[in-house]
C-alpha cells in the first residue's frame, strides 16, 4: 500500500518501485502530493494512487497492455508530457537536497528522451516534446489548461454568472491557440486578436476576451505558474487606439501599470501606514479623486455600493463595491470610531481637506520607489483603472459612470438615466491586479494587529 509522508503541512502518497522495473517506469518511486492537510482524506487518495501505480508496474513486468509512445498520435503525446512532466516537476521540487534534486534531474532527462523517435533523434516533434518536456519539470514552462478549472472555480466566487459563462468561453478558446505559458508572448497575443478581428469579432466582444485572458495571467501569478514579472498582456490592446493627438486634454499624468500599483501598496503596508494602504487600495477599485476617498464617509456606503461625492453633477455617483474590496470595507466598518471610513486622517483648518498631510505621505513613498517624474501621481491610479476599463472593452459611457466624468453626447449625455448597477459592476470587475489577494490579506492581518 502507498505510504504516507507529511511535507510542509500536507500529505504525499508514495509507493517505491521495485529495482526490476526502475529503469523500465524511468523512477525508483512514485510520488504525488494529495494537497490535503487531513490524514484521512489523503489516505483515500493514495489509495486511488495506489492501483493505479501498482498496475503501471505489473504492465512494466509482464508488458501487458502496454502501450508504446511511438503509437501514439502527437497529441496523445503531447497530453501525456503535461502529465508525466508535471509530476517530475512536483518530485524535483520537493528533494531533500541538491544531490538528490540532480539525481531526480538525471532520471527526469532520460526519460524525456522516450519522446524523441529512435530512428529519427533530430525528428522535430520529438526533439519539440522532449523539450517541453524538461522545461516543464524544470519549472520553466507550464501546461495552461489544467489551471483551467481552478480559474473558473475562483471566478464564480468573484463575479457573476453570466460573467463567469462568457470569460470562460473566450478562456477555452484561448487555450486552444496557447498551450502553455512558453508560447504566451506579446506578439503572440496580439496576432491572435488581429485575428480574431478580421474574422468579424465586435470591439467590445474584443475587450471582454482580453480582460478575461488578463484576468487568467494574474490567477497564473498567484499560484506560482508563471512569473510576476511577466506579463504578455500590458501592452496588448484589443481595439485600435483612437484619439492619441487630442488637443485640449487636462494636464498629463501617467497611469501606473497594475504590477506598480500593487508595489506601491505593499510599500505603504511595509511602512504599516494603515490609512495611507486603504486610500491605495480604494483607488484601485474605484478610480476616485483622492480627497473623495479620504472624505467618505459610512454614510455613503452601503452593502453593494460607495456613494462618491466630487466636484461636478457627473462626479456624484454610485460606485459598485468590487468583491476584492467589501472584506476590507467589513473590517473597517467593525473597528470604526467615526463617521469616516478612513480612521486617523487629519483635516486642514483652513479648508477640511483630509488628504493633505496623506498625499504628501505618498508622495515621498513612489518617490523612494523610483516613481520620481511629475506625471506619476497619486492621480495615476485614476488613469491606471481608467485605462484597464478601456483595453478590456468597457463602454466609455459606463468608464464615465464609474469615474464620474461627463457624457458628451446629447443623447446619452442629456436624456439617458446613465449604466445600470449590473452594468457598472461587471465593468469594475474586469479590473485585476496581479498579487492583489495576498497584499490585501495582509492589509486585513494590519488593521487586525
Amino acid at each position: 500500500m502507498a505510504r504516507l509522508e507529511k511535507r510542509r503541512q500536507l500529505w504525499y502518497a508514495v509507493l517505491d518501485v521495485p529495482k526490476d522495473v526502475q529503469s523500465k517506469l524511468g523512477t525508483k518511486r512514485f510520488f504525488k502530493s494529495t494537497k490535503q492537510k487531513d490524514r484521512e482524506k489523503a489516505q483515500i487518495l493514495a489509495s486511488k494512487w495506489d492501483s493505479d501505480w501498482r498496475a503501471r508496474i505489473h504492465e512494466a513486468r509482464h508488458g501487458k497492455h502496454t502501450i508504446s509512445k511511438s503509437a501514439l498520435t502527437y497529441e496523445e503525446k503531447q497530453r501525456l508530457v503535461f502529465s508525466e512532466a508535471s509530476e517530475w516537476r512536483e518530485r524535483i521540487g520537493m528533494a531533500a537536497d541538491p544531490a538528490t534534486r540532480e539525481f531526480h534531474i538525471d532520471d527526469m532527462k532520460e526519460n524525456a528522451k522516450e519522446y524523441l523517435d529512435p530512428e529519427d533523434p533530430e525528428e522535430a516533434n520529438g526533439d519539440a516534446l522532449a523539450t517541453l518536456f524538461v522545461e516543464i519539470a524544470l519549472g520553466e514552462c507550464s501546461p495552461l489548461r489544467p489551471h483551467l478549472d481552478g480559474f473558473i472555480a475562483e471566478l464564480r466566487r468573484d463575479v457573476q454568472s453570466k460573467t463567469v459563462d462568457l470569460y470562460s468561453n473566450a478562456i477555452v478558446q484561448f487555450l486552444d491557440n496557447f498551450e502553455n505559458t512558453r508560447d504566451v508572448t506579446a506578439a503572440a497575443i496580439q496576432g491572435y486578436f488581429e485575428g480574431l478581428r478580421n474574422e468579424g469579432r465586435a470591439d467590445n466582444t474584443l475587450g471582454r476576451d482580453l480582460a478575461a485572458m488578463r484576468r487568467f495571467w494574474t490567477y497564473l501569478q498567484t499560484k506560482g505558474a508563471v512569473s510576476s514579472e511577466r506579463d504578455p498582456f500590458s501592452s496588448v490592446r484589443s481595439t485600435s487606439r483612437k484619439g492619441q493627438n487630442r488637443q485640449g486634454r487636462a494636464k498629463h499624468y501617467e497611469p501606473f501599470t497594475p504590477n506598480e500599483s500593487v508595489e506601491l501598496l505593499r510599500g505603504a503596508l511595509e511602512k504599516r501606514d494603515a490609512p495611507l494602504a486603504i486610500l491605495v487600495l480604494l483607488a484601485l477599485w474605484t478610480g476616485a479623486r483622492i480627497e473623495s476617498l479620504c472624505s467618505l464617509q459610512w454614510a455613503q456606503v452601503d452593502g453593494k455600493t460607495i456613494h462618491l461625492k466630487d466636484k461636478t453633477d457627473a462626479g456624484n455617483r454610485r460606485v459598485p463595491i468590487h468583491p476584492k474590496l467589501s472584506p476590507v470595507i467589513n473590517k473597517l466598518r467593525e473597528a470604526s470610531t467615526n463617521e469616516f471610513v478612513i480612521p486617523d486622517l487629519s483635516a486642514t483648518k483652513k479648508t477640511g481637506a483630509r488628504s493633505n498631510a496623506v498625499g504628501k505621505r505618498f508622495g515621498h513613498l513612489k518617490t523612494r520607489m523610483g516613481h520620481e517624474k511629475q506625471t506619476k501621481v497619486f492621480h495615476s491610479f485614476r488613469k491606471t483603472v481608467v485605462t484597464q476599463l478601456e483595453q478590456n472593452g468597457v463602454p466609455e459611457t459606463i468608464t464615465a459612470a464609474i469615474v464620474g466624468h461627463e457624457v458628451g453626447t446629447m443623447t446619452y449625455g442629456l436624456y439617458s438615466g446613465g449604466p445600470s448597477f449590473e452594468q457598472k459592476l461587471q465593468a469594475i470587475q474586469t479590473l485585476s491586479y496581479p498579487r492583489i489577494d495576498g497584499a490585501t490579506n495582509d492589509l486585513l492581518r494590519l488593521l487586525a494587529s
